[in-house]
């Protein structure tokens, strides 16, 4: 049997697999299933984009940008041309994320030492956060069953308490002007893309933060479902459906409203704003990224406050308890991740403590606030500063480095260039590149 050198064997093994993975990519989509998924969800094929943006950040070779290309025409020719499947802009996303995707496999085939722990760092957190997608709906139901009444009055109620109705407010401005409502939508979709380009800055800028971004935005969701259900409600439009946003009660008529559990359908995912949570999260994870990355981060923050309240899908109380959610989410993904040597634990049980005690105000003491509008005020104020100083505690034992990494061995920079498609000179690497 004649001798076969190793590095023969593993190019071998890398067609192989490469071939598998194309072809598999390509297979995927042609799917009738998951191609009108795309064209009907803006949600899932924004999220799959996030491939080919974050293939984008991590510096993307000419020859790989051929490669996604190539890979994104194939089923798109194949799908408008051969199976007449209908086109938008949609589609063309959720393609051309899979052409990312399949060109991040292949960066971790052909690839070595930190490119390739570069390429698997970027990838698979991606593939978790896609997976999770496909569980919120799970949830949603769940929760839906489990909570048959919500508490949405009781949330209602506490935003007119403030003499001012911040829903209704915003509502009224993007239903004046198309130009605004069109800017805000685009930032209630892009959540997924914010959350995977902070995650791919800190991976390139600042590594030990890497780790810490993606637990914390990946255990926000369940963690926001368990919440759910110690505060279902859905939202004001969905409570005052085509009355909103013109036509809200006065402060006389809300101030005398008979607050109590009403049922109605709908996703039980208004409180807290997990839309708001993650934009809090992203917004502390860009803090040392580059300047303009720390203002695209400002920017879907207040983008992303103003249109969950504009579009009905959020009460202002609703935004101002994700602080504090954002400070627990924060501080346990500081214990689970970094496991401090001296850890402090009042960041977590300081987080936890606002938001049930602002979950037993708001079900149980609502006529307070109510005495005087500087009562409700008063109490987001303190709230806000409650939780900037729980913050600087944060930072402060960043700052003495008492976070560390772990151990894991990310890469200590980025690589110049990929080696993806452009391997040593070998003949298999050499026919990959023809």
């Amino acid at each position: 049997m004649p001798f076969v050198p190793d590095n023969a064997k593993r190019s071998a093994l890398r067609l192989a697999l490469t071939t598998v993975v194309v072809v598999g990519v390509m297979w995927l989509g042609t799917r009738y299933g998951l191609y009108h998924l795309a064209l009907a969800d803006d949600g899932f094929s924004i999220l799959t984009a996030c491939f080919f943006l974050v293939l984008l950040r991590i510096r993307i070779t000419l020859r790989e940008l051929a490669a996604v290309l190539a890979i994104t025409l194939a089923p798109f020719l194949t799908n408008t041309r051969l199976l007449g499947y209908p086109f938008s802009w949609r589609s063309a996303i959720f393609l051309l994320g899979l052409g990312g995707f399949c060109v991040l496999i292949l960066r971790v085939l052909w690839s070595e030492g930190e490119s390739r722990r570069l390429a698997t760092f970027a990838l698979l957190p991606l593939v978790a956060l896609h997976a999770a997608g496909w569980c919120i709906p799970f949830f949603h139901g769940w929760t839906s069953r489990a909570q048959p009444d919500v508490l949405d009055l009781y949330l209602y109620s506490f935003d007119a308490s403030l003499h001012v109705q911040p829903s209704f407010l915003f509502g009224q401005l993007m239903g004046r002007s198309y130009a605004f409502f069109a800017i805000c939508y685009v930032a209630y979709l892009v959540p997924g893309i914010a959350l995977a380009l902070t995650y791919a800055g800190c991976l390139l800028a600042h590594k030990k933060k890497a780790l810490s971004a993606f637990t914390a935005f990946f255990i926000a969701a369940p963690i926001g479902f368990v919440f759910y259900n110690f505060f279902p409600a859905l939202g004001p439009i969905y409570v005052f459906k085509t009355g909103f946003p013109w036509y809200p009660l006065t402060t006389v008529q809300a101030s005398h409203l008979a607050v109590k559990p009403i049922p109605l359908a709908g996703f039980r995912n208004a409180m807290p704003s997990l839309h708001a949570g993650w934009a809090y999260l992203v917004f502390w994870y860009s803090s040392r990224l580059s300047r303009l990355e720390r203002i695209l981060a400002a920017v879907f923050l207040v983008f992303t406050l103003i249109t969950t309240l504009g579009t009905g899908e959020h009460y202002f109380i609703d935004l101002l308890v994700a602080v504090p959610f954002a400070v627990f989410i924060l501080s346990l993904t500081n214990h689970l991740v970094h496991r401090p040597a001296k850890p402090s634990f009042t960041p977590l049980f300081a987080g936890l403590a606002m938001i049930l005690v602002w979950f037993a105000a708001l079900r149980f003491g609502l006529q307070f606030f109510w005495k005087s509008p500087v009562i409700p005020w008063a109490a987001c104020l303190l709230t806000l500063a409650a939780c900037f100083w729980v913050g600087r505690t944060l930072a402060k034992e960043q700052a003495r480095g008492v976070i560390d990494f772990g151990g894991l061995p990310f890469p200590q920079r980025a690589p110049e260039s990929s080696p993806v498609l452009n391997a040593e000179p070998e003949t298999s690497s050499a026919t990959l590149a023809r």
